[in-house]
């Protein structure tokens, strides 16, 4: 046994262990290096309304004082050909987070409808990965009320109305970011993603640099995109986070139309930009992939590449599209509203666009690039042919009814026709009320038109402009129309008329007598109007109302605002169904005679 142990210590210690103590000592240091030592970070920065020809660094004449985004623009890989599924914001926005199209994760609208808990997101991989998760909204239609937090540890909208601004400006909300990645993500890798409404918001006046206000347009707006972006990765990299941060920059819908096209899905809408900057640590095959033509599901599956993807793999490689790709699209607007019996639908191929709205129109973007003018029907029904685009759309939309000749959808019963004619109407006339004359001629037309056919989407919305405008007469008359008490109360008050008698329920509380407080829900179930009935009488005693009050003031301006937005936006990012633009009895008391010192809380 000794002779066996003196053989193998002899073997042993003519053994070269220079090599393996060499290799230990390069996986320390390589573990060491500041990109081995912690997962990459990903910031995803969704902006709205950005064409794709506005992409990051398109205006190179902006870049001269702008020396960081311009020293990164190279960093960044430009896709030429994506597109989005919708014109709505939250069904792009869930098809980029699921990976899925919109007919797999149902969200096609905007509104309280988010994402079934069936689907795993980019941000619950990334929370499952130990990543830290953060979503910071500039606003409407991106509010956390709305069922999109999924998987996001932190979900901040700020959505504030204050005096100039009607959103959480991209700068702004940059800032916001990087106060969470300072103070609460300490230094772990993180998944955020940032949305920008601020292109929607064109005629919004803000604030530049040196707190000067800016020209109204898109293009000033634009400018402050890229102003802001650079400051952000100056930022970054002070924070040295740059290096070590995958950054996407996404288009969330294209081009704003001041008019709603004949077809909702066309290439201005919803042709956008994407850029892809890795982390310095990873390889990809990513440039040989820009000519694709990518659907946001497509974009939502490269992103769950890049969140998973660590650099001691290997590189990181992207499958391409078959050729015989297609990209389903549609727009849920006018189904989701009661006005249509059918989405507007379609399918993409290479360039061409075959639209069911609701007759089939195809259009060929290498020819128009606005995609306005369809083929002729012969021209049309070949290119159809060619690509079984009546089979292809039976697969994508299971639900969708073709007529029985496949020229098109099934058509629309009369009431919704109706209908439908009835918004037509009521957008075309707030075009005109900016316009309107000194005799009001144009507006009493319209209340002639509303109280003939008692439209409901026309009274809700004049009742609401009645209030703003303090038009106590309008409001009045249409209290009458829709037998709506308490906007005849309200006028009543306001005109210093005698009021109907025998209120009961919440108009009790809008009798200038005190009543108790603690007695409310016996007569008003209304638990809004309860915290503004509170908080008001708080205010009159010299006392602090609640954070309910100051909620409910929020609740209320957000609300105005959103209508305002989205009549000015042809009802594009419409969040309430069906059009309910009636104000709500905790507005109204707000414009009580005796409350009006207190107005000034809710104005926009």
């Amino acid at each position: 046994m000794g002779d066996f142990r003196r053989h193998w210590f002899k073997m042993f210690s003519q053994w070269n262990f220079k090599p393996f103590v060499y290799s230990l000592l390069l996986v320390s240091l390589v573990s060491c290096s500041p990109f081995a030592s912690k997962k990459p970070s990903v910031i995803l920065i969704l902006i709205e309304s950005l064409p794709e020809d506005d992409y990051l660094c398109s205006e190179v004449s902006w870049l001269e004082p702008l020396s960081h985004l311009k020293e990164e623009c190279g960093e960044f890989v430009r896709f030429t050909h994506t597109f989005a599924p919708s014109n709505l914001t939250q069904p792009n926005l869930a098809s980029l987070m699921t990976g899925k199209e919109i007919s797999e994760h149902g969200v096609s609208t905007n509104g309280t409808l988010g994402i079934s808990a069936k689907f795993q997101t980019l941000a619950e991989s990334a929370l499952n990965l130990n990543l830290r998760t953060g979503f910071f909204s500039g606003g409407i239609p991106l509010l956390p009320k709305f069922g999109i937090r999924q998987g996001f540890e932190n979900y901040r909208d700020g959505f504030q109305n204050r005096e100039k601004n009607l959103i959480v400006p991209l700068r702004e909300n940059l800032k916001r970011s990087l106060d969470w990645i300072d103070q609460e993500v300490e230094g772990s890798p993180f998944f955020l993603t940032l949305y920008a409404p601020d292109l929607m918001y064109k005629e919004t006046l803000r604030l530049d640099n040196l707190e000067d206000e800016r020209p109204v347009g898109h293009r000033s707006n634009l400018q402050e995109i890229y102003e802001s972006m650079d400051f952000y990765i100056h930022e970054l990299k002070k924070r040295k986070l740059w290096d070590n941060t995958s950054v996407i920059v996404l288009g969330l819908g294209g081009k704003r139309l001041s008019i709603r096209p004949i077809n909702p899905l066309t290439g201005l809408q919803l042709h956008v930009p994407l850029q892809i900057k890795l982390s310095k640590n990873i390889e990809s095959n990513l440039k040989s992939m820009v000519g694709e033509l990518a659907s946001f599901a497509k974009v939502g599956q490269w992103l769950e590449k890049i969140i998973f993807h660590r650099s001691s793999r290997g590189a990181l490689l992207f499958s391409p599209s078959p050729e015989e790709n297609f990209i389903p699209q549609q727009n849920d607007w006018r189904k989701w509203l009661g006005l249509s019996t059918w989405a507007s639908v379609g399918l993409r191929r290479k360039q061409y666009l075959f639209a069911f709205n609701p007759e089939l129109k195809v259009y060929d973007s290498f020819a128009d690039k606005g995609e306005v003018d369809p083929l002729i029907e012969s021209e049309a029904r070949k290119v159809s042919d060619k690509y079984d685009v009546f089979r292809k759309m039976k697969a994508f939309f299971p639900d969708f009814c073709l007529s029985e000749n496949d020229k098109g959808a099934c058509p629309e019963n009369k009431v919704q026709q109706k209908k439908l004619e009835g918004v037509t109407r009521l957008v075309r006339w707030s075009s005109l009320v900016e316009k309107e004359d000194a005799s009001g001629r144009e507006l009493s037309d319209w209340i002639q038109d509303a109280k003939k056919e008692k439209n409901k989407i026309i009274i809700s919305w004049l009742a609401y402009r009645a209030l703003s405008e303090k038009k106590w007469k309008l409001l009045y008359d249409l209290g009458r129309l829709r037998n709506v008490k308490a906007w005849k109360f309200l006028a009543q008050a306001n005109m210093k008329k005698k009021k109907d008698r025998n209120h009961q329920g919440c108009l009790l509380y809008f009798s200038e007598e005190p009543r108790k407080i603690d007695d409310f829900y016996k007569y008003c179930k209304d638990s809004g109007l309860r915290r503004v009935v509170e908080g008001i009488s708080l205010l009159k005693s010299n006392q602090s109302p609640t954070n309910g009050f100051w909620s409910q003031v929020n609740e209320i301006k957000n609300n105005r605002a959103a209508k305002v937005l989205n009549l000015n936006m042809l009802f594009v990012n419409d969040i309430d169904q069906p059009f309910n633009y009636s104000p709500s009895l905790s507005e109204l008391y707000f414009y009580l005679p005796q409350n009006s010192d207190y107005l000034k809380y809710i104005q926009i």
